[in-house]
């Protein structure tokens, strides 16, 4: 079934996987009707140990007072890279939102 695969397929291989001719904001369209917005999956780094943890914490605690000229300077190595023309090829899926009890 379709609808099985949504979270990794929408809304774009939903359309094909129908076998329909039917549009990507179509698909959409029916999907944010049915409750479920396409959203792009973050990619964190794993902090499995008690010591990234730390680390971290301990990184955080020691910069807090740095201005925003100061952190304007810095090249974060371990960030997405940035794409200016093209497609990034991100894989997007649905999700409906969190129920809050």
């Amino acid at each position: 079934m379709v609808l099985s695969r949504i979270r990794v397929d929408c809304p774009l291989q939903v359309g094909g996987d129908l076998e329909l001719p039917v549009s990507t904001v179509t698909v959409r369209r029916r999907l944010c009707e049915a409750n479920l917005f396409t959203r792009i999956p973050r990619k964190v780094p794993l902090l499995k140990k008690k010591r990234h943890v730390q680390k971290r914490l301990q990184f955080a605690k020691e910069h807090i007072n740095w201005p925003k000229e100061k952190w304007r300077n810095i090249l974060w190595t371990d960030e997405s890279k940035v794409v200016l023309l093209g497609s990034t090829h991100h894989q997007s899926g649905c999700h409906s939102p969190p129920v809050i009890m």
